[in-house]
């Protein structure tokens, strides 16, 4: 049975919005320690990621993703507006 690693794995990177964060780090096809994302702000990066491109398979535009997200959950919204990070990429929540 075939894997699904890539070797071009080891040269993906963030979106620009978390280009100051170290490479994405999923480069090796075997699972160690170092694989998970371990800190919020990786696994927010991640939840992004995988945003943008669930809307680019479906033929979504930036602004369309950005209405529909505004539109359908206004809370969920409002708690992304107030969630920030600290230099550990761990959660600080204010408001």
């Amino acid at each position: 049975m075939g894997g699904v690693h890539e070797d071009g794995f080891a040269s993906d990177s963030w979106t620009p919005a978390f280009a100051d964060w170290p490479k994405l780090g999923i480069a090796d096809p075997a699972w160690t320690m170092d694989t998970p994302l371990r800190s919020d702000y990786e696994r927010r990066a991640a939840l992004v990621e995988i945003d943008a491109l669930a809307a680019l398979m479906l033929g979504l535009t930036a602004d369309h993703l950005a209405l529909m997200y505004t539109a359908q959950f206004p809370v969920l919204r409002k708690y992304e507006y107030n969630i920030y990070f600290d230099n550990n990429g761990r959660t600080i929540r204010q408001g």
